[in-house]
């Protein structure tokens, strides 16, 4: 882990770019970020995402962050994810192949929009089109464009194994929160989800008063799907359609 300037440094090797509005943060956490470094140095062929993607949400400058979705951790299968929280490169189609978290945000976009949250997903599939909903490779994506920035607890996982690094990037992810927070008091916060590092880090929200907890997309029992207080944030429908 170099120190960072204009954006650039490198970390398990690779040349990672960042928004440069993140130099001063990155550069105060890098002993922290050396430590998690040389922890993820044995396993770095064997983690998800690839190191190259690790700070990807990062991009976004602090500045334009206008709400915060918390995951947990990056999907643990081969060539997945991507470095921002719940998105995919593929499939472009909303098949089998989606995995089920993006599967269960299409079932709520489904149930926002007017339709029953009871239907089959081959119905909901059917209507993709005319309720406007992005692929499934650019729904993500263009909440980012809108200002959402998708962060999980967990920065990185070893392939196959969920909740494996939380305890390696919980405090680096408290810090960030801490300053999104100080950033600007009217940012406004969902967590998805309701593991023990998702609650700690939402103590870190201090400023703010719109934080909304929310389940899971993998929560069992589909109670993700009007439950995920999507519809609690100001203007959601321009946000989130």
């Amino acid at each position: 882990m170099t120190n960072v300037k204009n954006g650039v440094f490198t970390f398990l090797g690779h040349k990672i770019q960042i928004d440069p509005s993140w130099d001063s943060f990155f550069n105060a956490n890098i002993q922290l970020l050396q430590t998690i470094e040389k922890t993820l140095a044995p396993i770095k062929n064997k983690i998800c995402p690839t190191p190259d993607k690790i700070f990807r949400v990062f991009r976004m400058s602090v500045t334009d962050i206008k709400f915060v979705i918390l995951g947990l951790d990056p999907y643990p299968e081969v060539g997945v994810a991507t470095g921002l929280g719940f998105d995919i490169d593929k499939p472009t189609k909303w098949d089998d192949d989606v995995p089920k978290s993006m599967e269960n945000i299409l079932k709520e976009l489904y149930f926002l929009k007017g339709g029953n949250k009871n239907d089959n997903i081959q119905i909901i599939r059917n209507s993709i089109t005319s309720l406007n909903i992005p692929s499934p490779d650019q729904l993500i994506k263009k909440w980012e464009t809108n200002g959402v920035f998708m962060l999980n607890i967990g920065l990185t996982i070893t392939q196959g194994i969920s909740r494996s690094h939380l305890k390696h990037w919980g405090k680096f992810i408290r810090n960030a929160i801490t300053l999104i927070d100080s950033q600007n008091i009217n940012i406004e916060w969902l967590v998805w989800g309701s593991n023990s590092y998702q609650k700690t880090a939402a103590n870190k929200i201090n400023k703010s008063n719109k934080v909304f907890l929310g389940y899971h997309p993998t929560a069992r029992g589909g109670l993700f799907v009007g439950n995920s207080k999507i519809q609690k944030i100001n203007q959601y429908q321009k946000i989130f359609y």
